[in-house]
């Protein structure tokens, strides 16, 4: 991808023990790294920072919060806390451990956002565009790209609702419209 002039997301969730989140840094240093890689933020601080250490002059290394798959129910059964509460706890440590940014729903980037001794770009999954929401989406916490704007998302992270369009270009275009709208209000 490299090759033809990309820029690469590797939405690897990289998460285990430190040692080997930095082999999985050291093999990725190896090739040419993505520009942005995602770690998971319950791997610890150590684990974090190795990634970060090794790979991070090169790359701009991401925690992943809480997933937006997830809901409060779960959210409280695996990390016995709320999303939100989860969000600033996997925040504090990411800016511990020297990280780029976040990975969070766009429903908590206020939270975040209004911290301001945490530095982290905020970058939101769950991006459903209002033509594209549907019932059964497997994702709980979701807001369309232009109301993510207005939270305060830096980037959105955006996938089924181009890959699985039968017109992506359509799907992009429209979807363009959105955040133009929420940048609008922004500004």
């Amino acid at each position: 991808m490299h090759d033809v002039g990309l820029k690469v997301f590797g939405d690897l969730k990289l998460i285990d023990i430190p040692n080997t989140m930095s082999t999985d840094a050291e093999f990725l240093q190896e090739f040419r790294p993505p520009e942005i890689l995602t770690v998971m933020s319950c791997a610890g601080i150590d684990g974090m920072h190795a990634v970060q250490k090794i790979i991070g002059k090169n790359c701009e290394v991401l925690g992943v919060t809480i997933l937006t798959s997830l809901n409060e129910e779960e959210c409280q059964g695996i990390f016995t806390c709320s999303t939100k509460a989860g969000v600033l706890r996997f925040a504090r440590m990411a800016q511990l451990a020297g990280l780029g940014g976040l990975i969070l729903s766009p429903k908590e980037v206020d939270i975040i956002k209004n911290r301001f001794e945490l530095t982290l770009s905020l970058n939101t999954p769950g991006i459903r565009p209002e033509w594209s929401l549907v019932e059964g989406d497997d994702q709980s916490r979701v807001l369309t790209p232009s109301k993510a704007i207005q939270n305060g998302a830096e980037r959105i992270v955006l996938g089924r609702p181009i890959t699985g369009s039968d017109n992506p270009r359509d799907a992009v275009l429209r979807t363009l419209d959105e955040i133009n709208v929420g940048l609008e209000i922004v500004i």
